[in-house]
């Protein structure tokens, strides 16, 4: 005899082969993984520097090992002063290649590595104990800046205040502003002597070319000064180009239930600097878009949605970039029939 089967059945037991079978290749492509990647764990980095009860008489320490085969990165550890007495946890990172700076001010410290990849990581080389020391020669001294990051991109529309970190035997500071394709050759813009707080106000008005700048800092004292510190800033004053709409087609007739696909064409940077251009999408009952749902800060073209509810619906873009320019126009609103 023949046993039939409802369709309810049929679905739940597609539903619960396809779990089986998502579960099986992620167990497999996990598996996989762990047998590619070398076995690591029994390994630990040979550290170059610095040697372990170490003396550093600059504050931009060099930290340096030779790689293990079958690593992808490292993880450095830096605490003050000990791992076993722990006041402050300088540091956590991973990092590519064999070599990383950081600079830490007069103390004693330790120190320790390990070398990583998809499946393995391997013994811990440390701790290693070293002592920064507090020498009144700043020439191999570094001042440590804070904010704001490097190679950021600005509008040049506000001014941008600058902070860094007191170092060590400095009486003061010197700030500088550059503008060029590099520190060293850049031309000088702003100069600003003995400063004896640990901050500085960039002027918005020092920006009205679109460009690559530079800001820096070193310390001063009775006996000399310390190379710069430098970061840089990317003035992009150039706005997008508008985008426009590639699909669904203007009133197009959309299931309520089902997602939609809105997609378009990513405003362009025509300018010399060219900022992240990112996309903002809104959706609205109203083609006036008095009230709407916005969808900022997209990467892509494309935008996966829902609609709520059925009802005549009405979209549009705007691009804006990273700088903080926006395109001049939305792209024309296209509209969505929701049955």
């Amino acid at each position: 005899m023949l046993t039939s089967y409802s369709n309810t059945t049929d679905k739940k037991s597609i539903k619960l082969l396809a779990t089986g079978l998502i579960l099986a290749c992620t167990w497999f492509l996990a598996s996989c993984n762990a047998i590619f990647e070398k076995d690591i764990s029994a390994e630990s980095p040979s550290i170059i520097l610095p040697t372990n009860n170490d003396t550093v008489y600059s504050n931009k320490v060099h930290f340096k090992w030779q790689e293990i085969e079958g690593a992808s990165f490292y993880n450095l550890q830096i605490v003050k002063p000990s791992f076993a007495d722990i006041d402050a946890f300088v540091l956590d990172s991973n990092i590519n290649g064999d070599e990383f700076y950081q600079i830490l001010p007069p103390g004693d410290y330790q120190f320790k590595l390990r070398g990583e990849n998809g499946a393995h990581v391997s013994e811990f080389a440390g701790p290693y104990s070293i002592y920064v020391d507090s020498v009144l020669d700043l020439s191999s001294q570094f001042v440590s800046l804070v904010s704001p990051a490097d190679d950021i991109y600005r509008n040049g529309t506000g001014d941008i205040a600058v902070n860094w970190q007191n170092l060590f035997a400095a009486d003061a500071y010197d700030f500088i502003l550059k503008i060029g394709s590099d520190f060293s050759s850049a031309s000088i813009l702003d100069q600003q002597l003995g400063i004896n707080s640990l901050s500085h106000i960039i002027a918005s008005s020092n920006f009205d070319v679109e460009g690559t700048y530079f800001w820096g800092v070193k310390a001063v004292n009775l006996t000399g000064s310390s190379p710069y510190s430098y970061r840089q800033i990317n003035i992009d004053l150039t706005a997008p180009n508008s985008p426009e709409i590639l699909s669904p087609a203007d009133e197009i007739t959309h299931p309520l239930e089902e997602s939609i696909t809105l997609k378009w064409t990513t405003g362009i940077d025509p300018g010399t600097i060219h900022s992240t251009v990112l996309s903002t999408v809104e959706i609205s009952t109203s083609l006036s878009f008095i009230d709407f749902v916005e969808f900022e800060n997209i990467t892509s073209d494309s935008l996966v949605y829902t609609f709520p509810s059925t009802g005549n619906y009405y979209w549009r873009v705007k691009a804006d970039d990273e700088a903080g320019n926006y395109s001049e126009f939305y792209s024309a609103a296209n509209w969505v029939i929701v049955e």
